[in-house]
């Protein structure tokens, strides 16, 4: 198989095949990693019309950690694990306890509870910035420039990704 023998990091958006693909061929040893400007988009969508006040202030917990990340650039690796260890992590577990609250006082079928209930079912990925294996957290094009060497093993998941949905849509015509 394509990936059987990768180990590591893959940051893609939160398309669902990506986790039954890394799950299927290597258990755990894929880490997904979701990007927080795609879970910030589907907050920035409903707020940008006006009146979303859970929404807005959704943008605004994230943006703490956009500006966090702006203070450690050019840091070194350990500073800038220090750094979020410090700063972002107390951030990044309280906006999942708001999240969580959050979407108990909503409708089940607003836009503002698909938004959460998509943050939540992707959370480990963004908490990678927290964890030990550290990501640069602001966008894929920020994690791209400065990890070069994944950029093929991450684009051939992907397309090793898009090749088995194709099979599998194929395979139910």
């Amino acid at each position: 198989m394509l990936l059987e023998d990768y180990r590591g990091i893959v940051q893609c958006d939160g398309y669902a095949a990506y986790k039954n693909v890394a799950n299927a061929i290597c258990g755990k040893a894929i880490t997904l990693a979701f990007c927080w400007a795609h879970l910030r988009r589907k907050f920035f969508e409903i707020a940008k019309d006006g009146n979303a006040p859970i929404a807005s202030e959704a943008l605004e917990r994230i943006a703490r950690l956009y500006v966090i990340e702006k203070t450690i650039r050019g840091q070194s690796a350990d500073e800038r694990r220090a750094g979020r260890q410090e700063r972002s992590k107390p951030l990044v577990i309280e906006l999942k306890a708001w999240f969580e609250q959050q979407l108990a006082r909503v409708s089940g079928k607003s836009l503002v509870a698909d938004a959460i209930r998509y943050a939540l079912n992707r959370w480990d990925g963004p908490v990678c910035i927290c964890g030990p294996n550290i990501l640069e957290a602001a966008s894929a094009r920020a994690f791209w420039n400065s990890a070069w060497a994944l950029e093929a093993s991450a684009l051939a998941f992907c397309a090793f990704a898009l090749a088995r949905s194709a099979s599998a849509l194929a395979a139910c015509a």
